[in-house]
Formats: C-alpha cells, sequence, structure tokens
C-alpha cells in the first residue's frame, strides 16, 4: 500500500467520521430525527441494547467491522450466543477484523466457533471505524468513543455508503484462518505496511494504535522488517521497501 493511498484512504475515513458526528447537533435540535432516519444512542448501554435488538431480529445480512486486536472477553460472550442464532435463522454474518485478533485466544476461539456455524472472518492490517449493517437498511457507527454512543442510521443513502465501504474493505480482507503459512502472510503484510508508516515519520505507538496491536507487539513486527530488509534505521526500511515495490498499491480504488 503506498503512502498516498494510506494518506487518501486515513482523509476519507476522517472526512467520514467528521460528516457522520456533523449529523449529532442537527437531529439533536430535530428532536432526535422525525423521521427516525438517525438517532443518537446516549451510551455504551443504550447502543449495546438496541445492537442485540436489531440484530437479533436480523432476516438476511450482518456486516461488521471491529478494528483492533483482541476483544474483551465478556463482549465476545454476549456477542457469540446472538450471532451463533441468527446463523442459525439462515442470516450471513460476514466480520472483519484486524489481523492481530487471529492472535488473541478469546477471539479465536470465537471466530472458530462462528466460522463452523456458517460465518465469514475476514482480517486487514487498517480497517475503518467499528460499523454493523443490519439487512442494509439499518448501521450502527461510533459517536462519541469515550461514552460508547452511537448512532443508529436508517437513512438509505448513508447506509447504502456503509455498505459500499464495507464491501470494499472486504474484498481487499484475507480469510480468517489460524494456519502457520497464514499466521506468515498477514505478518508480512502488517511489516509492509509498517514500512510505509516508517518512511512517513509515525512513532510506535501511533503505528501500533492504527494497526490494533500493542507497542511492544508493533517494535517487535519492526525489528524484524529491519532484518528483512537489511535496513539500518527505520527511514531506510522505508525507502528499502518502496524500492523493492513493497508499496505499490493493491488497488487504487474506494467505495463510491
Amino acid at each position: 500500500i503506498a503512502e498516498a493511498e494510506l494518506g487518501r484512504r486515513q482523509a476519507a475515513l476522517a472526512g467520514l467520521r467528521a460528516e457522520v458526528a456533523s449529523l449529532e447537533p442537527v437531529y439533536r435540535a430535530q428532536g432526535g430525527g422525525v423521521d427516525g432516519s438517525v438517532r443518537l444512542l446516549e451510551d455504551a448501554h443504550a447502543a449495546g441494547s438496541a445492537l442485540g435488538s436489531v440484530v437479533g431480529a436480523a432476516k438476511e445480512e450482518v456486516l461488521t467491522v471491529q478494528p483492533g486486536g483482541g476483544h474483551p472477553q465478556a463482549d465476545l460472550t454476549e456477542a457469540l450466543p446472538r450471532d451463533l442464532a441468527a446463523l442459525g435463522r439462515g442470516v450471513r454474518l460476514r466480520s472483519l477484523y484486524q489481523h492481530p485478533a487471529r492472535f488473541d485466544p478469546p477471539t479465536r476461539s470465537y471466530a472458530e466457533l462462528v466460522i463452523a456455524a456458517g460465518a465469514e472472518v475476514r482480517t486487514r492490517a487498517e480497517v475503518p471505524a467499528r460499523l454493523v449493517v443490519v439487512d442494509r437498511t439499518t448501521a450502527f457507527v461510533p459517536a462519541r468513543l469515550a461514552t460508547g454512543a452511537a448512532l443508529l442510521v436508517r437513512e438509505p443513502s448513508l447506509v447504502a455508503y456503509f455498505v459500499g465501504l464495507f464491501e470494499h474493505e472486504w474484498s481487499q480482507a484475507v480469510p480468517y484462518d489460524t494456519a502457520p503459512r497464514a499466521a506468515r502472510t498477514v505478518s508480512r503484510e502488517v511489516e509492509d505496511v509498517i514500512a510505509v508508516l516508517l518512511a512517513a515519520g509515525e512513532k510506535d505507538d501511533t503505528i501500533a494504535r492504527r494497526l490494533g496491536m500493542s507497542t511492544r507487539t508493533c517494535r517487535r513486527h519492526i525489528a524484524e522488517l529491519l532484518a528483512r530488509l537489511g535496513a539500518q534505521s527505520r527511514f531506510q526500511a522505508g525507502a528499502l521497501a518502496e524500492r523493492a515495490g513493497l508499496t505499490v498499491p493493491a488497488d487504487a480504488t474506494g467505495p463510491c
């Protein structure tokens, strides 16, 4: 992924977050949205309750993007019976995680159980903000991360945009697998993205946060990258990766 492409994606996601966040005061002024097309869920409890209700009533499809590495055991324990029930009703469940989720035992256990029941799971080095889309009619997106607030979106054009964003990211993701070969493949992709970010001057903690891993794990990847490229410095690693063609973008298109 070229530095320009990473920058384009980051700017697009930042713009999307700002656009969605800007809807909050508008719909507050309208009493939470006269037509119910966008509704603010004030805190994590309200968001979780609404999400559980909507997913519990899903008829055809649930799409999810889950940033970060490992996910809390309590959240996975709560989600598992709900997701298994949806799969049992014939609902198609597709979930997109970041690569480190493959190596977190609770998340791996959850993924293997839902995959066995028919779910589809993929991972990427970087993913957009958390997103859930149900039956292509209802979406949940973060509103205020500090409180766990979310926006419940039923406005068709916005939901269609979120579906397009998901499909684009899904098409670039790697099917979930914990075999040694798969682990090597995703580790290599992570290191290639790190090379671009190092060349851009990003700090270890920033890179770690973007890739959903601890700073310690990020530094291990950096050390392995430098050894693989024969680089003596962080910036040299980025330059050598570009020279070797590792930073050529896999695609140049985004969701329309």
